[in-house]
């Protein structure tokens, strides 16, 4: 699989990356989505098929620890860990009961929240660390300071931040203050080009989240199992502005010779200021199937199609 710079850091990322997010710890009934065994073989197979970027976070249930135990796996197989790019995201605060509290920006929290997921994922470093869910007015001179301090100590490589609107994202660019940022973006949200371009310009790195739509293209009304289930909740419950709005996109779900999930990952690598597209599956056939987008070209007709919708 080819790799991509991440702005200016030096850090070389496939083109697509695995997202080891939600299900992958629990699902939304807080039992295990898949086994220990499954996620090995998830994490494995990426990585065989040219995957070297692994992005998980801080509240994602349990999903640091699984990676940390499967990336152990992965080096006992006599894999380096020099050849993986691993990327957490942090602010999220912990409950004495173990469940997540409110956000904390400051420096003091953002370091101890650092230590954890290290400590979870059986690390010494992250390459990449993501402020999650961060606006301009909670972000602190002290805080650049720390995270300057970090990757000065190796303790990790970039930072950045996630989760951020079209507005944060031209603040960003003006200010030049983060090594990349992580955005959704998918065929749905070709509005954004222009947006990225200037991040581009300015040698902000730019990581694809939501890659996939959010499956709000695929979504069974009638789930058949626990997995469609958990989909649809979030959906309803999270994205129920980008749900109606994708209905102006179910054209993807009968382009030829591509699964939607295709068409969303090869729209995204079209764009070469994308450094990696990040996706998630609990499915190593649906992993298998979204990687060939890699392979596959988007007939500019769909290209035409989808940005043609504003």
């Amino acid at each position: 699989m080819n790799k991509r710079e991440l702005g200016k850091t030096g850090i070389l990322l496939s083109e697509l990356g695995y997202g080891c997010t939600a299900q992958f710890g629990k699902d939304f009934l807080g039992k295990p989505g898949i086994t220990e065994d499954q996620a090995y073989s998830l994490v494995l197979t990426a990585y065989k098929l040219g995957i070297n970027f692994f992005d998980t976070g801080f509240n994602y249930g349990y999903c640091e620890e699984r990676l940390g135990r499967c990336l152990e796996r992965l080096f006992g197989e006599g894999i380096k860990r020099e050849d993986l790019i691993i990327q957490t995201k942090g602010c999220e605060t912990l409950n004495e009961d173990g469940s997540y509290g409110p956000n904390d920006y400051s420096p003091e929290w953002i370091e101890k929240s650092i230590e954890i997921s290290l400590k979870r994922l059986k690390l010494d470093y992250v390459d990449l660390f993501a402020i999650h869910g961060a606006k301009p007015e909670v972000l602190s001179d002290r805080l650049f300071h720390l995270l300057e301090d970090l990757k000065k100590q190796g303790v990790i490589h970039a930072y950045g931040v996630s989760g951020v609107s079209d507005e944060f994202s031209n603040w960003i660019s003006k200010e030049k203050c983060f090594d990349y940022v992580m955005m959704t973006y998918n065929y749905s949200e070709a509005r954004r080009n222009p947006v990225i371009d200037t991040l581009t310009e300015n040698g902000i790195g730019i990581l694809s989240g939501g890659s996939l739509n959010r499956s709000l293209n695929t979504l069974r009304r009638i789930p058949r199992n626990r997995n469609e289930l958990w989909y649809l909740a979030r959906a309803y419950k999270k994205f129920k502005a980008d749900l109606k709005r994708s209905k102006q996109f179910d054209f993807v779900n009968n382009v030829e010779g591509f699964t939607p999930q295709q068409v969303s990952l090869a729209y995204i690598l079209e764009n070469p200021n994308i450094a990696s597209a990040t996706f998630n599956t609990l499915s190593v056939p649906h992993l298998e199937s979204n990687v060939k987008a890699a392979e596959l070209k988007l007939p500019e007709d769909v290209k035409k199609r989808i940005e043609a919708i504003k």
